[in-house]
């Protein structure tokens, strides 16, 4: 069981602040959990792959996302880059690291 606190500084959360209006216009034009692939009338819906869902808390509002295995370059792709980015230099234990590498060559 993976399980380690860590305190981040407001400095390291600045990419993800900068990003995240631009990530929820985005969005709307990404592939999400509700769509699904077509193929000769024939549905494939989540055969492989991980779903991510997540919230979004600034001051009194709440914004919810989710996708699922994101395309490289979309706008979920980046948003994981930069979640997994500060992961990495925040996180410290041994178990913790491994996790985040081997959840990071999955989705990235």
């Amino acid at each position: 069981m993976v399980n380690e606190t860590v305190n981040i500084k407001e400095s390291s959360l600045s990419k993800i602040k900068d990003f995240i209006h631009e990530y929820f216009i985005g969005k709307q034009n990404e592939d999400s959990v509700e769509r699904a692939k077509q193929t000769n009338g024939v549905k494939f819906l989540h055969l492989d792959g991980i779903t991510v869902e997540g919230t979004y808390n600034i001051q009194q509002s709440k914004k919810m996302f989710e996708f699922w295995s994101p395309k490289k370059e979309s706008v979920n792709y980046k948003l994981m880059v930069l979640v997994f980015n500060l992961m990495k230099e925040s996180f410290v234990k041994p178990e913790t690291t491994k996790y985040i590498s081997d959840l990071s060559g999955y989705l990235l």
